[in-house]
């Protein structure tokens, strides 16, 4: 997609007046937009002490420049920038006429943007106009998706990884060779292998039926790949920048979300490298449209890359989509519906009509008392929508929630979208960069969060399709699910779990004694 970048700190920018509105819509909703002062910023109002440089070199463009152009906002949960530009997609069967009519009762220039989805137009709003105001003129006509104002979107919470040490050199031919296998105790939650207890017969099943994964595509949007990373098969990865907002090269090391869940779903397994991946042969399509912009800066995005991203990846016929990225819904709900058109598209033209697997993380929470509700676009799950919601547990099959008692803990997203649960607390996988940037001792680090959680589902997910490759979105769900461990949990356990903890060997339709139990012990 053609894309207008803003460098974000320049001594330029793009000029238009302020807003005469505080809000615009998202899915037909209204949603507040305040604008944040320099004074709010250098208090430490919008994030923690790790972002405090980031706060300040804003809180000096907002005061340097001129307030129209260099302008921070709040919405919702998030800080943001306005592009000076607005998007409106346009329903498939609205006619040309009818676009043009609707298109003329703005004031700006309308141009059609290259788009691998839908009917795209690009607003520049005529000079003394508001992109705010020009975006409501189109927002509640029920031929259009969407008109919103083009963002870019700050967000000021991420989880830390640790580095595992190197383990020592396990004895025998035990299989697989991975030196960090026996660290992925998941693997035996999730009722797969359980590599602290000898069972051929799962293993031999496992790893067989891994490597029939060579037919499934996994898409995963996210912040990059590091490709480099000795236990990804770089022949089988497929890497696109569509990062508009990043201003940096096409991968940062300090980036390692993304690398972080592909490792979990298509590591290379049996190389003698780090980890298993848990559908081993897979072809990665990674798509980067979001980074930090800086080791210890916010993570920034534009909702119109993640769109483009869906729409990229099932056009060039990913099997599966995970999303362990989203956005933390405001109080008025979502704060963009830019992605959901594409789902859409993807749930209904994905895999030759059978529908794209769309797996999402619920998301994350980092305070007690605020809201629960899972992230956008996992909100959008439903009967007719049949994206896959994970939320996360630990070890113990207890779900995720904060620690009192810890200073930078977090827990699990929930609600009636969840559809199930799988571990999502300290998950060995393919991180050797340290959070600066800097090679790491250690080529594997531990993942937590329903960002880890969603990529096992998205390996079951493509276990499932290499058995049975004409099972729809639907049915690959409704199987992860009817499949599910119950989990015993008085507090709301639908909201929480979902119909139980993810349990791939039932999944996969396997005999019990093909299955393997849980084990707690660690190397």
């Amino acid at each position: 997609m053609k894309r207008l970048i803003l460098v974000l700190l320049s001594s330029g920018g793009l000029c238009f007046c302020q807003p005469a509105t505080n809000f615009y819509y998202a899915g037909k909703q209204k949603i507040p937009i305040e604008p944040v002062t320099a004074e709010r910023l250098t208090k430490g109002e919008f994030g923690s002490l790790a972002n405090r440089r980031f706060m300040q070199m804003m809180a000096y463009s907002i005061e340097a420049e001129a307030p129209e152009s260099k302008r921070l906002y709040r919405i919702g949960p998030l800080l943001a920038k306005l592009r000076g530009s607005v998007s409106v997609e346009f329903r498939p069967d609205t006619p040309p006429g009818a676009i043009s009519e609707l298109l003329a009762g703005v004031k700006g220039s309308a141009e059609r943007v290259e788009s691998s989805g839908g009917i795209l137009y690009r607003i520049t709003p005529s000079k003394g106009a508001s992109p705010l105001n020009e975006s409501h003129k189109l927002a509640l006509d029920p031929r259009v998706y969407y008109s919103e104002p083009d963002l870019i979107l700050f967000s000021l919470r991420t989880l830390g990884m640790t580095p595992v040490p190197q383990p020592k050199p396990r004895p025998g031919n035990t299989a697989p060779s991975d030196p960090y296998f026996p660290y992925q105790w998941y693997l035996a939650r999730a009722g797969l292998v359980n590599p602290h207890i000898e069972n051929p017969t799962a293993r031999e099943f496992w790893l067989d039926l891994a490597q029939r994964t060579s037919s499934i595509k996994v898409a995963v949007i996210d912040d990059g790949l590091d490709v480099g990373h000795p236990d990804f098969d770089s022949t089988r990865v497929q890497y696109t920048n569509l990062a508009s907002s990043c201003p940096r090269a096409s991968y940062n090391p300090w980036d390692r979300h993304g690398t972080a869940c592909a490792g979990l779903i298509a590591a290379v397994t049996g190389n003698g490298v780090a980890i298993s991946g848990l559908s081993l042969r897979a072809h990665l399509l990674a798509f980067r449209v979001t980074c930090l912009l800086g080791w210890d800066a916010p993570r920034v995005s534009d909702p119109g890359d993640f769109a483009e991203a869906i729409d990229r990846a099932w056009r060039n016929g990913a099997d599966v989509i995970s999303l362990s990225v989203g956005y933390e819904n405001g109080d008025a709900g979502s704060i963009t519906d830019r992605l959901t058109p594409a789902i859409d598209r993807a749930l209904s033209k994905g895999r030759d009509g059978l529908g794209t697997v769309i797996v999402a993380a619920a998301g994350n929470v980092f305070t007690s008392g605020g809201s629960t509700a899972v992230d956008y676009p996992a909100s959008l799950a439903s009967n007719q929508r049949p994206i896959i919601v994970v939320s996360a547990t630990t070890a113990d099959d207890r779900f995720k929630t904060i620690n009192p008692l810890s200073s930078n803990d977090w827990g699990s997203r929930k609600g009636p979208q969840v559809s199930v649960a799988a571990p999502g607390v300290d998950l060995p996988t393919t991180v050797r960069f340290d959070e600066r940037g800097q090679l790491a001792a250690s080529t594997v680090h531990l993942f937590s969060g329903t960002s880890a959680a969603a990529p096992l589902v998205a390996g079951a997910a493509a276990l499932l399709l290499a058995q049975n490759p004409r099972l729809t979105a639907a049915q690959v769900r409704e199987r992860l699910r009817a499949t599910a461990d119950p989990v015993c949990d008085p507090q709301s356990p639908h909201d929480r779990y979902g119909a139980g903890r993810l349990n791939i060997c039932r999944a996969l339709n396997q005999p019990q004694s093909a299955c393997t139990t849980f084990s707690s012990t660690r190397p």
